[in-house]
Protein backbone atom coordinates (compact mmCIF):
# COMPACT_ATOMS: atom_id res chain seq x y z
CA UNK A 1 0.00 0.00 0.00
CA UNK A 2 1.10 3.74 -0.76
CA UNK A 3 1.24 6.40 1.78
CA UNK A 4 -1.26 9.05 1.10
CA UNK A 5 -0.79 12.09 2.72
CA UNK A 6 -4.29 12.59 4.27
CA UNK A 7 -6.06 15.64 6.37
CA UNK A 8 -5.98 14.61 10.23
CA UNK A 9 -9.97 14.15 10.47
CA UNK A 10 -9.79 11.50 7.34
CA UNK A 11 -7.14 9.28 8.57
CA UNK A 12 -9.07 9.17 12.26
CA UNK A 13 -12.19 8.79 10.41
CA UNK A 14 -10.93 5.83 8.39
CA UNK A 15 -9.18 4.31 11.01
CA UNK A 16 -12.29 4.61 13.04
CA UNK A 17 -13.76 3.08 10.05
CA UNK A 18 -11.58 0.14 9.95
CA UNK A 19 -11.54 -0.45 13.22
CA UNK A 20 -15.54 -0.96 13.36
CA UNK A 21 -15.09 -3.04 10.18
CA UNK A 22 -12.77 -5.69 12.00
CA UNK A 23 -14.98 -5.58 14.91
CA UNK A 24 -17.54 -6.39 12.78
CA UNK A 25 -16.04 -9.37 10.96
CA UNK A 26 -14.54 -10.40 14.46
CA UNK A 27 -18.25 -10.49 15.82
CA UNK A 28 -19.27 -12.47 12.55
CA UNK A 29 -17.08 -15.47 13.36
CA UNK A 30 -17.44 -15.37 17.21
CA UNK A 31 -21.13 -14.94 16.82
CA UNK A 32 -21.63 -17.84 14.44
CA UNK A 33 -22.12 -20.98 16.28
CA UNK A 34 -21.32 -23.42 13.07
CA UNK A 35 -18.46 -21.54 12.25
CA UNK A 36 -17.44 -21.45 15.62
CA UNK A 37 -18.02 -24.96 16.87
CA UNK A 38 -17.80 -27.26 13.15
CA UNK A 39 -14.63 -25.01 11.94
CA UNK A 40 -12.04 -22.53 11.56
CA UNK A 41 -10.85 -19.51 10.00
CA UNK A 42 -8.16 -21.07 7.67
CA UNK A 43 -7.10 -17.98 6.24
CA UNK A 44 -6.90 -16.14 9.35
CA UNK A 45 -4.82 -18.53 10.70
CA UNK A 46 -2.25 -18.88 7.80
CA UNK A 47 -2.10 -14.62 7.75
CA UNK A 48 -1.27 -15.08 11.72
CA UNK A 49 1.31 -17.73 10.87
CA UNK A 50 2.71 -15.58 8.22
CA UNK A 51 2.79 -12.21 10.42
CA UNK A 52 4.37 -13.57 13.27
CA UNK A 53 7.04 -15.74 11.04
CA UNK A 54 7.26 -12.12 9.24
CA UNK A 55 8.09 -10.69 13.46
CA UNK A 56 10.03 -13.35 14.06
CA UNK A 57 12.42 -13.08 11.07
CA UNK A 58 12.78 -9.17 11.59
CA UNK A 59 13.41 -10.07 15.19
CA UNK A 60 15.76 -12.28 14.28
CA UNK A 61 17.36 -9.61 11.79
CA UNK A 62 17.33 -7.22 14.45
CA UNK A 63 19.04 -9.12 16.85
CA UNK A 64 21.84 -9.79 14.27
CA UNK A 65 22.33 -6.40 13.25
CA UNK A 66 22.39 -5.61 16.82
CA UNK A 67 25.09 -8.55 17.84
CA UNK A 68 27.17 -7.72 14.58
CA UNK A 69 27.23 -3.78 15.49
CA UNK A 70 28.21 -4.95 19.31
CA UNK A 71 30.99 -7.12 18.14
CA UNK A 72 32.60 -3.91 15.84
CA UNK A 73 32.14 -1.92 18.91
CA UNK A 74 34.26 -4.48 21.23
CA UNK A 75 36.75 -4.50 17.96
CA UNK A 76 36.88 -0.94 18.07
CA UNK A 77 37.28 -0.36 21.24
CA UNK A 78 40.03 -3.33 21.59
CA UNK A 79 41.85 -1.39 18.85
CA UNK A 80 41.75 1.86 20.51
CA UNK A 81 42.67 0.13 23.90
CA UNK A 82 45.93 -1.71 22.20
CA UNK A 83 46.96 1.95 20.43
CA UNK A 84 46.48 3.90 23.97
CA UNK A 85 48.84 0.83 25.74
CA UNK A 86 51.38 1.48 22.50
CA UNK A 87 51.09 5.24 22.98
CA UNK A 88 51.90 4.99 26.60
CA UNK A 89 54.54 2.86 26.13
CA UNK A 90 56.67 4.90 23.87
CA UNK A 91 55.89 7.68 26.09
CA UNK A 92 57.42 6.14 28.68
CA UNK A 93 59.87 4.70 26.68
CA UNK A 94 61.62 8.06 24.86
CA UNK A 95 61.46 9.69 28.55
CA UNK A 96 64.03 7.02 29.98
CA UNK A 97 65.88 7.15 26.80
CA UNK A 98 65.86 11.14 27.53
CA UNK A 99 67.13 10.70 30.67
CA UNK A 100 69.72 8.17 30.04
CA UNK A 101 71.10 10.44 27.04
CA UNK A 102 70.54 13.66 29.03
CA UNK A 103 70.98 13.56 32.45
CA UNK A 104 73.49 10.40 33.94
CA UNK A 105 74.39 10.15 37.26
CA UNK A 106 77.95 11.17 36.97
CA UNK A 107 76.92 14.12 35.36
CA UNK A 108 74.88 15.75 38.68
CA UNK A 109 76.40 18.11 40.89
CA UNK A 110 75.71 15.71 43.91
CA UNK A 111 77.68 12.66 42.66
CA UNK A 112 80.78 13.24 44.93
CA UNK A 113 78.52 12.83 47.65
CA UNK A 114 75.85 9.88 46.66
CA UNK A 115 78.71 8.06 44.24
CA UNK A 116 78.59 4.65 46.49
CA UNK A 117 81.83 3.89 44.78
CA UNK A 118 83.75 7.37 46.22
CA UNK A 119 85.24 5.20 49.03
CA UNK A 120 86.62 2.30 47.83
CA UNK A 121 88.01 4.02 44.69
CA UNK A 122 89.79 6.95 46.73
CA UNK A 123 93.70 6.10 47.53
CA UNK A 124 94.30 6.06 51.14
CA UNK A 125 96.88 7.62 52.87
CA UNK A 126 99.14 4.60 53.35
CA UNK A 127 98.94 1.97 51.52
CA UNK A 128 102.15 -0.10 52.88
CA UNK A 129 105.18 0.49 54.72
CA UNK A 130 107.04 0.94 51.12
CA UNK A 131 104.64 3.72 50.48
CA UNK A 132 106.93 6.37 48.47
CA UNK A 133 103.97 9.19 49.85
CA UNK A 134 105.30 8.53 53.65
CA UNK A 135 108.10 10.08 53.96
CA UNK A 136 109.80 12.15 57.17
CA UNK A 137 107.44 14.91 56.21
CA UNK A 138 104.57 12.76 56.22
CA UNK A 139 104.35 11.35 59.59
CA UNK A 140 102.53 8.25 58.75
CA UNK A 141 105.19 6.03 60.09
CA UNK A 142 107.99 6.42 62.87
CA UNK A 143 111.24 3.93 63.73
CA UNK A 144 110.55 2.33 66.88
CA UNK A 145 107.10 3.10 67.82
CA UNK A 146 104.05 1.37 68.68
CA UNK A 147 101.73 3.95 69.86
CA UNK A 148 98.47 1.13 69.65
CA UNK A 149 100.37 -1.16 71.94
CA UNK A 150 98.36 -0.07 75.56
CA UNK A 151 95.39 0.28 73.91
CA UNK A 152 95.76 -2.86 71.82
CA UNK A 153 96.24 -4.79 75.07
CA UNK A 154 93.34 -3.18 76.87
CA UNK A 155 91.26 -4.28 74.36
CA UNK A 156 92.67 -7.78 74.13
CA UNK A 157 92.23 -7.98 78.05
CA UNK A 158 88.69 -6.38 77.88
CA UNK A 159 87.76 -8.86 74.87
CA UNK A 160 88.88 -12.32 77.13
CA UNK A 161 87.28 -10.74 80.00
CA UNK A 162 84.23 -10.17 77.94
CA UNK A 163 84.68 -13.94 76.82
CA UNK A 164 85.14 -15.46 80.31
CA UNK A 165 82.17 -13.75 81.61
CA UNK A 166 80.49 -14.96 78.43
CA UNK A 167 81.35 -18.12 78.96
CA UNK A 168 80.74 -18.25 82.84
CA UNK A 169 76.86 -16.81 82.19
CA UNK A 170 76.48 -19.55 79.31
CA UNK A 171 77.71 -22.02 81.86
CA UNK A 172 75.39 -20.15 84.85
CA UNK A 173 72.38 -20.27 82.41
CA UNK A 174 72.88 -24.27 81.29
CA UNK A 175 73.34 -25.32 85.11
CA UNK A 176 69.94 -22.82 85.84
CA UNK A 177 68.41 -24.76 82.74
CA UNK A 178 68.99 -28.15 83.53
CA UNK A 179 67.92 -27.42 87.44
CA UNK A 180 64.52 -25.64 86.10
CA UNK A 181 63.73 -28.81 83.86
CA UNK A 182 65.06 -31.62 86.45
CA UNK A 183 62.25 -29.91 88.93
CA UNK A 184 59.82 -29.51 86.10
CA UNK A 185 60.27 -33.16 85.57
CA UNK A 186 60.39 -34.06 89.17
CA UNK A 187 56.82 -31.78 89.35
CA UNK A 188 55.79 -33.60 86.57
CA UNK A 189 56.69 -37.41 87.91
CA UNK A 190 54.75 -36.20 91.02
CA UNK A 191 51.92 -34.85 89.60
CA UNK A 192 51.89 -38.17 87.04
CA UNK A 193 52.21 -40.96 90.41
CA UNK A 194 49.16 -38.68 92.22
CA UNK A 195 46.72 -38.75 89.19
CA UNK A 196 48.02 -42.81 88.81
CA UNK A 197 47.24 -43.58 92.58
CA UNK A 198 44.12 -40.98 92.49
CA UNK A 199 42.99 -43.24 89.38
CA UNK A 200 44.01 -46.56 90.93
CA UNK A 201 42.03 -45.66 93.88
CA UNK A 202 39.06 -44.57 91.41
CA UNK A 203 39.12 -47.98 89.17
CA UNK A 204 39.41 -49.53 92.85
CA UNK A 205 36.42 -47.87 94.29
CA UNK A 206 34.76 -48.46 90.73
CA UNK A 207 34.88 -52.32 90.99
CA UNK A 208 34.01 -52.41 94.25
CA UNK A 209 30.75 -50.79 93.70
CA UNK A 210 30.38 -52.41 90.52
CA UNK A 211 31.23 -55.87 92.41
CA UNK A 212 28.61 -54.67 95.35
CA UNK A 213 25.90 -53.79 92.78
CA UNK A 214 26.99 -57.59 91.18
CA UNK A 215 26.56 -59.14 94.75
CA UNK A 216 23.20 -56.99 95.16
CA UNK A 217 21.59 -57.61 91.99
CA UNK A 218 22.20 -61.74 92.21
CA UNK A 219 21.16 -61.72 95.73
CA UNK A 220 17.78 -59.87 94.34
CA UNK A 221 17.71 -62.38 91.40
CA UNK A 222 18.21 -65.24 93.47
CA UNK A 223 15.70 -64.48 96.04
CA UNK A 224 13.25 -63.79 92.90
CA UNK A 225 14.32 -66.98 91.64
CA UNK A 226 14.04 -68.67 95.10
CA UNK A 227 10.51 -67.27 95.76
CA UNK A 228 9.23 -67.78 92.51
CA UNK A 229 9.75 -71.40 92.75
CA UNK A 230 8.28 -71.11 96.23
CA UNK A 231 5.23 -69.70 94.87
CA UNK A 232 5.59 -72.18 91.73
CA UNK A 233 5.63 -74.95 94.32
CA UNK A 234 2.91 -73.49 96.50
CA UNK A 235 0.65 -73.09 93.53
CA UNK A 236 1.26 -76.56 92.21
CA UNK A 237 0.54 -77.56 95.89
CA UNK A 238 -2.48 -75.97 96.18
CA UNK A 239 -3.88 -76.75 92.85
CA UNK A 240 -2.99 -80.87 93.65
CA UNK A 241 -5.04 -80.26 97.06
CA UNK A 242 -7.85 -78.60 94.93
CA UNK A 243 -7.84 -81.40 92.22
CA UNK A 244 -7.96 -83.99 95.16
CA UNK A 245 -10.87 -82.10 97.03
CA UNK A 246 -12.18 -81.92 93.35
CA UNK A 247 -12.21 -85.38 92.44
CA UNK A 248 -13.14 -87.22 96.25
CA UNK A 249 -15.85 -84.46 96.63
CA UNK A 250 -17.03 -83.88 92.68
CA UNK A 251 -19.84 -85.34 91.25
CA UNK A 252 -17.44 -87.70 88.60
CA UNK A 253 -16.28 -90.17 91.23
CA UNK A 254 -19.75 -89.93 93.48
CA UNK A 255 -21.93 -90.61 91.12
CA UNK A 256 -24.58 -88.12 91.52
CA UNK A 257 -27.20 -88.65 89.44
CA UNK A 258 -28.73 -84.81 90.05
CA UNK A 259 -25.60 -83.74 87.48
CA UNK A 260 -27.51 -85.86 84.96
CA UNK A 261 -31.07 -83.50 85.41
CA UNK A 262 -32.10 -82.12 82.10
CA UNK A 263 -33.60 -78.29 82.27
CA UNK A 264 -36.33 -79.75 79.83
CA UNK A 265 -37.99 -81.59 81.64
CA UNK A 266 -37.78 -83.87 84.96
CA UNK A 267 -38.42 -87.08 82.40
CA UNK A 268 -35.49 -85.86 80.88
CA UNK A 269 -31.80 -87.02 81.14
CA UNK A 270 -28.35 -85.23 79.68
CA UNK A 271 -26.54 -88.00 77.90
CA UNK A 272 -23.13 -87.21 78.35
CA UNK A 273 -23.53 -86.83 82.35
CA UNK A 274 -25.86 -89.66 82.73
CA UNK A 275 -24.41 -92.59 84.26
CA UNK A 276 -27.34 -95.00 84.39
CA UNK A 277 -30.00 -96.07 86.28
CA UNK A 278 -29.47 -97.16 89.52
CA UNK A 279 -30.55 -100.51 91.14
CA UNK A 280 -34.04 -99.63 92.73
CA UNK A 281 -35.06 -97.81 89.15
CA UNK A 282 -33.97 -101.05 87.92
CA UNK A 283 -35.96 -103.10 90.15
CA UNK A 284 -39.03 -100.93 89.59
CA UNK A 285 -38.75 -101.39 85.78
CA UNK A 286 -38.97 -104.59 86.25
CA UNK A 287 -41.76 -104.83 88.73
CA UNK A 288 -43.82 -102.26 86.83
CA UNK A 289 -43.15 -104.76 83.34
CA UNK A 290 -44.35 -107.53 84.97
CA UNK A 291 -47.33 -105.99 86.14
CA UNK A 292 -47.62 -104.94 82.44
CA UNK A 293 -47.41 -108.00 81.48
CA UNK A 294 -49.83 -109.73 84.14
CA UNK A 295 -52.63 -106.68 82.86
CA UNK A 296 -52.04 -107.23 79.07
CA UNK A 297 -53.22 -110.89 79.54
CA UNK A 298 -55.97 -109.57 81.25
CA UNK A 299 -56.74 -106.77 78.68
CA UNK A 300 -55.72 -108.48 75.48
CA UNK A 301 -57.87 -107.90 72.38
CA UNK A 302 -58.95 -104.71 73.66
CA UNK A 303 -58.10 -101.29 72.18
CA UNK A 304 -58.43 -98.09 73.50
CA UNK A 305 -58.06 -94.21 72.44
CA UNK A 306 -54.60 -94.92 73.64
CA UNK A 307 -52.07 -97.05 72.10
CA UNK A 308 -51.16 -100.10 75.04
CA UNK A 309 -47.85 -101.55 74.10
CA UNK A 310 -45.75 -104.07 76.18
CA UNK A 311 -43.16 -102.72 78.18
CA UNK A 312 -40.08 -103.95 76.41
CA UNK A 313 -41.34 -102.65 73.23
CA UNK A 314 -42.28 -99.65 74.67
CA UNK A 315 -38.73 -99.08 76.29
CA UNK A 316 -37.57 -100.31 72.74
CA UNK A 317 -39.81 -98.17 70.83
CA UNK A 318 -39.37 -95.08 72.93
CA UNK A 319 -35.38 -95.76 72.81
CA UNK A 320 -35.25 -95.69 68.69
CA UNK A 321 -37.50 -92.56 68.63
CA UNK A 322 -35.49 -90.62 70.83
CA UNK A 323 -32.02 -91.75 69.32
CA UNK A 324 -30.48 -93.10 72.90
CA UNK A 325 -29.13 -95.61 73.59
CA UNK A 326 -30.82 -98.01 76.34
CA UNK A 327 -29.56 -99.67 79.39
CA UNK A 328 -29.21 -103.78 79.59
CA UNK A 329 -32.09 -104.47 81.52
CA UNK A 330 -34.47 -101.59 81.31
CA UNK A 331 -35.58 -98.46 79.94
CA UNK A 332 -33.28 -95.50 79.18
CA UNK A 333 -33.18 -92.30 82.07
CA UNK A 334 -36.30 -90.68 79.67
CA UNK A 335 -38.77 -93.25 80.84
CA UNK A 336 -37.46 -93.85 84.59
CA UNK A 337 -37.52 -90.13 85.63
CA UNK A 338 -41.01 -89.71 86.16
CA UNK A 339 -41.81 -93.59 87.88
CA UNK A 340 -44.57 -94.48 89.51
CA UNK A 341 -44.69 -95.63 93.04
CA UNK A 342 -44.37 -98.69 94.02
CA UNK A 343 -47.26 -101.51 93.42
CA UNK A 344 -48.92 -99.07 90.97
CA UNK A 345 -50.40 -100.08 87.51
CA UNK A 346 -48.45 -97.92 84.37
CA UNK A 347 -48.91 -97.60 81.02
CA UNK A 348 -45.77 -96.20 78.76
CA UNK A 349 -47.14 -93.89 76.67
CA UNK A 350 -45.45 -92.04 73.87
CA UNK A 351 -46.14 -88.65 74.06
CA UNK A 352 -44.81 -85.24 71.99
CA UNK A 353 -42.52 -83.52 74.38
CA UNK A 354 -40.92 -79.91 73.98
CA UNK A 355 -38.01 -81.72 71.51
CA UNK A 356 -39.47 -84.43 70.22
CA UNK A 357 -41.10 -87.57 71.25
CA UNK A 358 -41.04 -88.79 75.05
CA UNK A 359 -41.71 -91.92 76.68
CA UNK A 360 -43.15 -91.46 79.79
CA UNK A 361 -45.44 -93.77 82.09
CA UNK A 362 -49.31 -93.38 82.88
CA UNK A 363 -51.05 -95.13 85.41
CA UNK A 364 -53.13 -98.07 84.08
CA UNK A 365 -56.75 -97.37 84.46
CA UNK A 366 -59.73 -98.80 84.22
CA UNK A 367 -61.61 -99.58 80.73
CA UNK A 368 -63.96 -97.01 81.12
CA UNK A 369 -61.43 -94.10 82.81
CA UNK A 370 -59.18 -94.31 79.54
CA UNK A 371 -61.44 -92.23 77.74
CA UNK A 372 -61.70 -89.72 81.03
CA UNK A 373 -57.23 -89.89 80.38
CA UNK A 374 -57.52 -89.23 76.83
CA UNK A 375 -60.22 -86.21 76.88
CA UNK A 376 -58.01 -84.74 79.72
CA UNK A 377 -54.63 -85.18 77.50
CA UNK A 378 -57.04 -83.62 74.18
CA UNK A 379 -57.95 -80.61 77.06
CA UNK A 380 -54.14 -80.13 77.85
CA UNK A 381 -52.83 -80.42 74.39
CA UNK A 382 -55.84 -77.74 73.12
CA UNK A 383 -54.21 -75.20 76.72
CA UNK A 384 -50.72 -75.67 75.20
CA UNK A 385 -51.97 -74.66 71.71
CA UNK A 386 -54.00 -71.49 72.81
CA UNK A 387 -50.68 -70.41 75.25
CA UNK A 388 -48.84 -70.97 71.79
CA UNK A 389 -51.61 -68.65 70.08
CA UNK A 390 -51.83 -66.22 72.82
CA UNK A 391 -47.69 -65.50 72.27
CA UNK A 392 -47.84 -65.85 68.83
CA UNK A 393 -50.87 -62.93 68.83
CA UNK A 394 -48.61 -60.58 71.58
CA UNK A 395 -45.27 -61.84 69.25
CA UNK A 396 -47.79 -60.20 66.45
CA UNK A 397 -48.83 -57.24 68.29
CA UNK A 398 -45.80 -56.09 69.85
CA UNK A 399 -44.14 -56.12 66.34
CA UNK A 400 -46.73 -54.38 65.05
CA UNK A 401 -46.42 -51.65 67.86
CA UNK A 402 -42.94 -51.68 67.15
CA UNK A 403 -43.61 -50.62 63.12
CA UNK A 404 -46.20 -48.20 64.17
CA UNK A 405 -43.42 -46.52 66.09
CA UNK A 406 -41.17 -46.45 63.65
CA UNK A 407 -43.45 -45.17 61.39
CA UNK A 408 -44.02 -42.26 64.11
CA UNK A 409 -40.45 -42.10 64.40
CA UNK A 410 -39.22 -41.45 60.66
CA UNK A 411 -42.66 -39.53 59.99
CA UNK A 412 -41.00 -37.09 62.42
CA UNK A 413 -37.71 -37.02 61.08
CA UNK A 414 -39.24 -36.58 57.64
CA UNK A 415 -40.79 -33.46 59.07
CA UNK A 416 -38.48 -31.80 60.64
CA UNK A 417 -36.26 -32.41 56.87
CA UNK A 418 -39.30 -30.31 55.39
CA UNK A 419 -38.81 -27.53 57.99
CA UNK A 420 -35.56 -27.21 57.48
CA UNK A 421 -35.59 -27.52 54.30
CA UNK A 422 -38.65 -24.34 53.67
CA UNK A 423 -36.27 -22.69 56.64
CA UNK A 424 -33.27 -22.83 54.56
CA UNK A 425 -35.62 -22.42 50.80
CA UNK A 426 -36.72 -18.65 52.71
CA UNK A 427 -32.89 -18.15 53.70
CA UNK A 428 -31.68 -18.15 50.21
CA UNK A 429 -35.34 -16.38 48.45
CA UNK A 430 -34.68 -13.22 51.48
CA UNK A 431 -31.18 -13.21 52.10
CA UNK A 432 -28.60 -14.41 49.58
CA UNK A 433 -30.81 -14.15 46.14
CA UNK A 434 -32.35 -11.12 47.05
CA UNK A 435 -30.79 -8.83 43.96
CA UNK A 436 -33.22 -10.98 41.28
CA UNK A 437 -31.88 -10.38 37.39
CA UNK A 438 -33.77 -8.76 35.22
CA UNK A 439 -34.08 -8.94 31.18
CA UNK A 440 -31.47 -5.54 30.74
CA UNK A 441 -29.26 -7.90 32.18
CA UNK A 442 -29.35 -10.77 30.02
CA UNK A 443 -29.18 -8.37 26.96
CA UNK A 444 -26.17 -6.77 27.83
CA UNK A 445 -24.30 -10.00 26.74
CA UNK A 446 -22.75 -10.89 23.39
CA UNK A 447 -23.18 -7.49 22.38
CA UNK A 448 -19.18 -7.67 21.44
CA UNK A 449 -17.00 -9.65 20.62
CA UNK A 450 -14.37 -8.45 23.24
Amino acid sequence: MHKVDLPPGCKEAATIEARREREKQRQTRIFNARHRTMGVDVEALKSQVEERKLREETEKRRDEAFDAERVLCDQVAQMLELEERQRVRCLHQALQESWERDQPPHARREWDLNNPEGLRLDQPARVSDADPRCGPASLQRFAGEDLMLPTRRQLQQQQQRHSLEKQRAERQQALATSKYTDTLEDKKRVELDLRAQHLALLEEECHRAKDLATANYNQAQAAEVAERRRLAHQQEQDDNQAEIHNHLTGQLLTENPAVAESPLGPHRVLTDRWKGMSPQQVEAVWKAQEQQRQENQVSKGREGKGRILPAGRQVAQASRESGEASSVGGPTQQGVEGSPKWGQQVLWRLSPGDSGTVLSPVPLLAPQRLQEAEQQRETEWEAQRQLAARAAMALAEEQQLGRLQLRKDLDAYNQQLAQEQRAHQQYLQKEVYTNAPSAQYHLQFNTSSR
